[in-house]
């Protein structure tokens, strides 16, 4: 009953074939735009950072079980990330509607996320107006292809979700065998049925378990991400990898369809 992906494909194929969605500045009022950015204290180009950390009573890196394949662990992994966004003079703007996103405040974000202007059609101005966004998984990654935005999707492990959608860049979590502590390389994810799991059940019936992204890790992502937005060309050079790519059938959906998205960091790391 959750099997969307014949959707999201058809979804792309339409918007391929009849153009940008929403794409008209005529949809949206300047005088609500501007309003909301004087109170948000917007004042230069800007890029939305939608984390979805895990519950607090959830500390994962103090248990060995896998509690949700989607979450990062410790968000102060991304401080260099916005650190570097800040040097390079964007603004960074947090989405999405979480408490914990109240721990970035002291690095000088704009915590939209928490603040008394989060509604949902501020959402539409704020996700229409940034320049790009960097997004864990979650319902708000979709926005930037409505609006036809670039976007970089971090610690994702939804392999056969991964929709085509061309300015997009994934770059899943690592995934280890808690019993062999190592981290499974290509063969061994497109023959597991983990590719398909969006909850802990597989992990956790496998001994397996997500690692994120390290903060390193994150801002080596960032750079090349931004290395493709400076040349707004999100088209990798991926020869390298296809022997992966022959290796995948019908059947991996998001991972065979979407292969050309997947970061060639994330790649490299996994290549056997």
């Amino acid at each position: 009953k959750d099997y969307n992906f014949p959707t999201l494909t058809e979804l792309n194929n339409l918007r391929k074939k009849f153009g940008v969605q929403l794409s008209n500045d005529k949809i949206f009022n300047k005088n609500i735009k501007d309003k909301l950015f004087d109170s948000l204290k917007i004042k230069k180009r800007y890029v939305c950072l939608y984390l979805r950390p895990y519950f607090e009573s959830f500390e994962k890196k103090e248990i060995d079980l896998e509690l949700d394949p989607r979450c990062t662990s410790d968000i102060s992994s991304f401080y260099s990330i916005i650190n570097h966004l800040k040097l390079l003079n964007f603004d960074i703007v947090l989405v999405g509607k979480n408490k914990f996103n109240k721990k970035l405040n002291d690095l000088g974000v704009i915590n939209y996320s928490s603040s008394q202007y989060q509604n949902i059609v501020n959402d539409m101005y704020i996700y229409y107006y940034c320049e790009f966004m960097i997004a864990n998984p979650g319902g708000p990654s979709v926005y930037p292809w409505i609006f036809d935005k670039p976007c970089l999707a971090l610690n994702a492990t939804t392999f056969w979700a991964f929709p085509n959608w061309e300015k997009y860049i994934y770059h899943p979590k690592k995934i280890i065998d808690i019993k062999k502590k190592k981290q499974l390389k290509f063969s061994e994810i497109i023959n597991n049925p983990i590719i398909y799991e969006q909850g802990n059940k597989s992990y956790n019936l496998q001994n397996l378990m997500t690692e994120d992204l390290t903060e390193k890790e994150l801002l080596e992502s960032t750079k090349y991400f931004i290395e493709q937005y400076n040349k707004k060309d999100f088209n990798q050079d991926l020869h390298l990898y296809s022997k992966m790519y022959d290796r995948l059938s019908f059947y991996h959906l998001g991972f065979k369809e979407s292969f050309s998205r997947i970061s060639e960091k994330y790649l490299n790391s996994i290549n056997d």
